[in-house]
């Protein structure tokens, strides 16, 4: 049933006891992410991030300069070693059995060797190196877990030369996956949709401005009766508050308004809770939208974003709050945790699961569930 679209600071942290905190910490690493319950749904986001930072191609100042920085791009994609941290991620979805997981920067990486850009050639790049979405189905399914995806989303495309000869395409990706060993009356998805944001922020990339192409994906889920819509999104970076206030908007106005049955919205907004940038987050809590995380921590910080690039970092270092379950409805929220933030998270190779932790919430779904 999968749906392919192929269009293309301030951080106010609250003062609390240690024995206070250990408490809250304790309850979140034992509450159940399960889902026993008949009417109980633990959903899952993950930016499982690119692998590199695209920044050094994006800033280049000469042809040249940009060919030596998709080289150093590619380089630090194999450096943090998607198929290595899979299996962390593997193991955060294992113990946290989500029945669904939205995931951002499900990238796929692919080349053409030898390239044909800098000859004049227009072949676009298609051998596979790294899907990480095949990827990480692989390392669950090793893992005797049942996982599909419901529904995927090409968004930013480029193709660009490197210095080495080849070139290389990368190709970002929004996707859901779901459970696919239960039983359609404990998981049944009734449709799927997905769109790109109307206003996209726009980058200087080989002499011309390129648009940054993002969107959402969603899944419409029937439980035991119960019906909702799961939305997964990957909001503009914080850089450019205005395209990425203008999409959170979009949400409301597109997905969110097209249907009447609550909502559960996952995603990495770039907008953090603490108030320290864009105005996002607030925009979607005044749409409506209530914040899991709160709803069970409200004086823990919550953080899920700050590991190094090159996902070697020591000590955890997490910054901001720009991941997040949000809900429209009246959901009930049990338990949440964050994962991937801790030492012990990292791959068998010593890397960082990605340079966000992710975040997952369990919510009882009431007998009386609507919008």
């Amino acid at each position: 049933m999968e749906k392919v679209q192929k269009n293309h600071g301030f951080v106010l942290r609250a003062s609390v006891c240690l024995l206070a905190l250990a408490a809250l910490t304790l309850l979140g690493s034992t509450a159940s992410a399960g889902n026993g319950d008949d009417r109980e749904v633990t959903v899952m986001t993950r930016n499982v991030y690119f692998g590199a930072s695209l920044q050094p191609v994006i800033e280049s100042e000469s042809a040249l300069e940009m060919l030596f920085a998709v080289a150093a791009v590619w380089d630090a994609v194999h450096d943090t070693d998607f198929p290595d941290r899979a299996e962390a991620l593997a193991d955060e979805i294992a113990d946290a059995m989500p029945l669904l997981i939205g995931l951002q920067e499900a990238a796929l990486w692919r080349i053409q060797s030898p390239g044909d850009i800098l000859s004049g050639g227009t072949t676009p790049a298609e051998d596979v190196v790294y899907d990480f979405t095949a990827i990480l189905l692989d390392a669950l399914e090793d893992r005797g877990l049942s996982y599909e995806v419901i529904v995927t989303q090409d968004d930013a495309d480029f193709e660009l030369p490197s210095i080495t000869g080849d070139d290389v395409r990368f190709t970002d990706r929004d996707v859901i996956l779901a459970r696919s060993d239960l039983e359609t009356s404990e998981l049944k998805i009734e449709g799927t949709d997905a769109a790109h944001f109307e206003n996209l922020a726009y980058v200087p990339l080989a002499g011309s401005m390129i648009p940054i192409l993002r969107g959402w994906v969603a899944a419409d889920v029937k439980i035991r009766g119960k019906q909702f819509r799961f939305l997964n999104t990957h909001l503009e970076d914080d850089p450019f508050p205005a395209a990425q206030e203008a999409q959170a908007e979009e949400l409301l106005d597109g997905p969110v308004a097209d249907v009447d049955i609550p909502v559960l919205l996952v995603g990495d907004l770039n907008s953090d809770a603490f108030g320290a940038g864009t105005d996002s987050y607030d925009i979607l809590l005044d749409g409506g939208f209530e914040d899991a995380w709160t709803t069970v921590y409200p004086l823990v910080d919550g953080l899920t974003f700050g590991h190094d690039e090159d996902l070697l970092n020591e000590d955890p270092g997490m910054t901001e709050r720009i991941d997040f379950v949000l809900y429209l409805g009246n959901f009930e929220v049990e338990a949440a945790d964050v994962v991937g933030e801790e030492d012990g998270d990292q791959s068998p190779g010593g890397l960082w699961p990605s340079d966000h932790a992710g975040l997952w919430a369990t919510l009882p779904i009431p007998s009386d569930l609507k919008r």
